[in-house]
């Protein structure tokens, strides 16, 4: 998209963060979170991050699950990786070797 960028300062383990125009906001695609341009200035800035997780997958569906957030597996577009929605507009993936395996 036109204005945003990115700094890498691994490209071997992958360390990076987006800069995304404050006219987009992030939403839940169909194979994974897409941004949507909004047309104006947002008052609220999409966010997203990657954890390594310490927890096995069926704890995180359990926690998204008792919390109702909406969550999947994408095996593609930047997986294999869990994401869980903590609200819209603000997306947390998660990754481990048991992830990376499924």
């Amino acid at each position: 998209m036109t204005g945003a960028w990115m700094c890498v300062w691994s490209e071997s383990d992958n360390e990076l963060i987006e800069f995304i125009p404050v006219q987009y906001k992030l939403t839940l695609g169909d194979l994974a979170a897409i941004y949507e341009d909004q047309g104006k200035k947002q008052n609220f800035h999409a966010s997203h991050f990657m954890l390594e997780a310490n927890k096995t997958v069926d704890e995180l569906v359990a926690i998204a699950e008792k919390y109702q957030l909406t969550y999947r597996f994408r095996k593609h577009f930047g997986g294999p990786l869990y994401e869980i929605w903590l609200e819209d507009g603000l997306l947390v993936e998660f990754w481990s070797a048991e992830i990376s395996k499924l």
